[in-house]
């Protein structure tokens, strides 16, 4: 932009990011600090890691050597860049909008599958073996989910004032066709297209993980917030979700991951009720944890020298945190914790600036996704909720959960990239919907 007093200065508006010249030899655009959050996320993965596996590098019953769980790693946060870079610089917002339907029809027929003929670990069925790798469709299937109920939420915004998520029949007016008609026209227009993909995916999740069951709701729920759904609407389904949650501790006590669920949850209670002088059987996965973590203190014990890490179970997944903990103290892991934050809050700037519902709903869900997961599993390693096995995103040995944050990511960065070239333009349906 030329300034009116001066043509031979140019100046530049609050709008623009950088210089031009700059701009020229800028490889990556969109949100700058997104990006220096998943270098930094990937550096300090690869730091956990090789600390963090050296048990399974030394134990007799696994095959390899630390240096070859770090190769490993590394060759899956190379494939992970690669990913975040293919779906930011090759696809844009209106791919992700036609790929919703196939996504989450095919993430929920691989998670049904992984029933069928999935391998079994830990007690619970998620992985889905293909010969030469195994991965974890209902990783997917979040993604996925998050994507539709954007979709839903974004078509439906001129009439958001008016839709029923929970529509509820009269008692006293069953025999009415009138009061029938009314009720499945809202069941038509709220609770068919918005909440029954939500409560499939969670449905068919929550026989192999609770815990993903629950965080799933719960970024649903919060999308529907954010998306203008009633309030009136969100209390019905928050106690429906309690409900349901309830019902299934009391039904399925002792059936499958039900069982698995009560027998944490009474583990935790057990943990933190009980005089840790008076233990006689030694202590849990999650004590082991916040011994851990207060041997750390401030700035811990160093690379490679964590004392927990051969007493947890699965350090390099569920007790990550703690072990980083440990070794590279409290100041690095509130470090850790800024940068999960930080992308939430990035977020939400990029959902003031989008000019399209479903954009700025689709960036909100997944940074919830990954911050929410990675909180989830912080909470864990402090002892202050029973045991989920939710992965640290970005950190956590696990080339499914690293793939999974790589799109979500690199969904976002796309979504960025177009917010700045100016290329982010909702579809006309949409633009005449909202304002109807």
């Amino acid at each position: 932009m030329k300034s009116s007093n001066t043509p031979e200065t140019t100046t530049y508006t609050s709008e623009s990011s950088v210089p031009p010249i700059v701009e020229k030899v800028r490889l990556l655009r969109g949100d700058n600090v997104l990006w220096v959050i998943t270098v930094f996320l990937m550096v300090i993965s690869l730091l956990a890691v090789y600390s963090s596996t050296a048990k399974m590098g030394y134990s007799p019953r696994m095959s390899g050597t630390t240096s070859g769980f770090l190769t490993k790693h590394i060759l899956t946060l190379i494939g992970s860049g690669c990913i975040i870079l293919f779906i930011y610089r090759l696809m844009n917002c209106n791919w992700f909008r036609w790929l919703t339907w196939p996504a989450y029809i095919v993430s929920m027929f691989l998670t049904g599958l992984v029933y069928v003929s999935g391998a079994e670990t830990n007690s619970a069925e998620r992985w889905l073996d293909l010969g030469f790798i195994s991965f974890q469709p209902s990783e997917l299937l979040k993604i996925a989910t998050i994507m539709l109920l954007a979709q839903q939420l974004a078509s439906r915004q001129g009439k958001m004032d008016k839709i029923e998520i929970l529509p509820l029949v009269n008692p006293l007016m069953l025999g009415d066709k009138c009061e029938w008609r009314h009720w499945w026209a809202h069941f038509k227009s709220g609770t068919l297209p918005i909440l029954m993909p939500l409560v499939a995916a969670c449905g068919l999740v929550l026989r192999s993980h609770f815990s993903t069951t629950v965080l799933l709701f719960l970024i649903g729920v919060a999308m529907m917030i954010v998306g203008r759904v009633r309030l009136k609407e969100i209390a019905k389904l928050i106690a429906l979700g309690v409900v349901a949650v309830a019902t299934m501790l009391l039904v399925f006590t002792n059936m499958g991951r039900g069982k698995t669920a009560v027998s944490r949850i009474t583990t935790w209670y057990e943990t933190i009720s009980t005089d840790t002088s008076k233990k006689v059987t030694g202590f849990t996965d999650s004590e082991r944890s916040v011994v851990a973590i207060h041997d750390g203190k401030v700035f811990g014990l160093g690379a490679g020298r964590s004392i927990m890490r051969p007493r947890i179970t699965h350090p390099e997944s569920d007790y990550m945190f703690a072990i980083f903990v440990e070794e590279y103290g409290i100041i690095m892991a509130f470090f850790l914790i800024t940068l999960y934050m930080w992308i939430f809050f990035r977020a939400m700037r990029l959902f003031e600036q989008c000019g399209w519902v479903y954009a700025g709903l689709l960036v909100v869900g997944l940074a919830m996704l990954i911050t929410g997961q990675a909180l989830l599993h912080i909470l864990v390693t402090l002892n202050f909720i029973p045991e989920t096995g939710q992965n640290l995103p970005f950190i956590t040995q696990s080339a499914t959960s690293m793939a999974c944050s790589a799109i979500a990511m690199g969904m976002i960065l796309c979504i960025s990239r177009q917010i700045e070239d100016g290329s982010l333009v909702p579809p006309r349906s949409e633009v005449m919907n909202k304002n109807e």
